[in-house]
């Protein structure tokens, strides 16, 4: 379950689901979004695991079997409060910063941190963040790597079949 407060930029990234697995990813740019995410027998369906992860300006909460409350500031800033489980705070580098338990809270400023992956918007509204940058990195260098491998095996066999003649 989750509530949206008045004027928040929240969207989702990713959402896949299965009989046994659920996962979302989303990004709250800045407003509020109070989070309920339930482990365990959901709506009759069973023993379903879920994995959820909630990306901010500045890092990005993994959470599971939890409630928490994130707030995110028109510069940025961000507090996660976290009402029941635990919350994982984590940089974009997939580094843990801190561990959020029930009735604790975390806060950071804008100003804090540093993210390369972190730019102003074209008008000046705020703050963005390319949330797969990474991940699109790591996938464009897995495909050079293949590439110069099917380059070398192809060498390698030509090189071995011209010497056989």
């Amino acid at each position: 379950t989750a509530f949206i407060g008045p004027g928040a930029y929240f969207r989702i990234d990713d959402f896949y689901t299965s009989d046994k697995f659920e996962k979302a990813i989303t990004y709250l740019k800045n407003g509020s979004v109070r989070i309920n995410i339930r482990e365990g027998n959901y709506e009759g369906v069973g023993n379903k695991k879920y994995a959820y992860i909630i990306g901010t300006p500045l890092w990005k909460a993994k959470v599971k079997g939890t409630e928490f409350e994130i707030k995110v500031a028109d510069d940025g800033s961000a507090k996660l409060e976290t009402f029941s489980g635990e919350v994982e705070i984590l940089d974009y580098d997939d580094n843990l910063i801190e561990t959020v338990s029930a009735g604790e809270s975390y806060e950071s400023k804008a100003d804090e941190q540093a993210n390369s992956n972190l730019s102003t918007t074209d008008d000046g509204s705020g703050i963005t963040y390319d949330f797969f940058a990474e991940q699109k990195k790591k996938k464009i260098i897995l495909a050079l790597e293949i590439i110069v491998g099917l380059i070398i095996v192809g060498g390698i066999y030509f090189g071995v079949r011209r010497f056989r003649k």
